[in-house]
């Protein structure tokens, strides 16, 4: 890195190398570039992408260029699930006399998984009880739901059957003409009948 500062300080002002050969912009070009794209250690190779979007087209073209191949996309990550503990106990001995050298590293080993797989059923548990209120809470506002629904319905059936009893109850034009044409008729014939009657 301190020969890519000097050959950068040269560069910069001009000035030539220590084996006489003036440094040109070339040299400058390529410590640019390397500086854009932080690679500092070494100059910028030919064909390598300068940027995320020239990374992304070479991909591309790359996957493009044989189009009868099936892509494999790589799958959800499996989560990292603690072993199961051992079936059997070991019986690690206290700081008397006979314990062995290695085996406080043992029951570091054991109680260091023992800590992860609590931390793990902790961490299922959690998540299995923020899942159980999610749900919960999702099934009172849609019980919430239904029942505004419930009561909206209601009050459009019971307007609509009270528009259409109204509906019902009002006579048609025709019908009120014929209605009036015959109550006229009743009430001269009745008239006449009264005065037949008087004149009797």
């Amino acid at each position: 890195s301190k020969n890519v500062a000097a050959t950068a300080a040269d560069s910069a002002s001009g000035v030539s190398s220590d084996d006489g050969e003036s440094v040109g912009a070339d040299a400058k070009k390529k410590f640019i570039v390397a500086v854009d794209t932080g690679n500092t250690t070494e100059p910028l190779r030919r064909g390598q992408p300068k940027t995320g979007y020239d990374l992304a087209r070479k991909r591309l073209d790359k996957l493009m260029s044989k189009p009868e191949e099936q892509v494999q996309l790589p799958g959800p990550k499996r989560e990292h699930r603690p072993r199961e503990p051992w079936q059997f106990v070991r019986n690690i001995r206290g700081s008397s006399a006979g314990v062995g050298s290695g085996d406080f590293d043992i029951y570091r080993g054991i109680r260091r998984r023992e800590f992860e797989r609590r931390e793990y059923m902790d961490r299922k548990d959690a998540e299995a009880q923020a899942e159980k209120e999610f749900e919960e809470r999702v099934s009172a506002k849609q019980a919430e739901l239904e029942e505004k629904q419930a009561k909206k319905r209601a009050k459009r059936a019971k307007k609509k059957a009270k528009a259409k009893q109204a509906k019902g109850k009002q006579p048609r034009l025709g019908d009120n003409a014929a209605a009036a044409s015959a109550g006229a008729g009743s009430s001269y014939g009745s008239e006449d009948e009264s005065g037949d009657d008087n004149a009797k």
